[in-house]
């Protein structure tokens, strides 16, 4: 699995990190916090300035994953295209 490192720490840290970045996109690469950025597309573009394609990871930092709800009128109309 790609960013499996970055992945497995970011989940190890997630309450500090939240208490310290709360809302914030962190730049992770390895097992440190690289940047702490307002938007993803800031976070990204500041993680291939200094990584390149040299993968690292942009996670928010909250103390959970939020949660996407769709409409179910929505999801009906995907009936048949899946």
């Amino acid at each position: 699995m790609p960013l499996e490192q970055e992945t497995r720490w970011f989940e190890s840290q997630r309450a500090h990190l939240a208490a310290t970045y709360y809302g914030k996109y962190l730049v992770i690469k390895g097992e440190q916090v690289r940047g702490s950025h307002d938007s993803a597309q800031a976070a990204y573009e500041a993680g291939l300035k200094e990584f390149g394609l040299d993968g690292f990871l942009v996670k928010r930092a909250l103390p959970s994953d939020p949660v996407e709800q769709m409409p179910a009128v929505w999801l009906g109309s995907l009936r048949g295209t899946i």
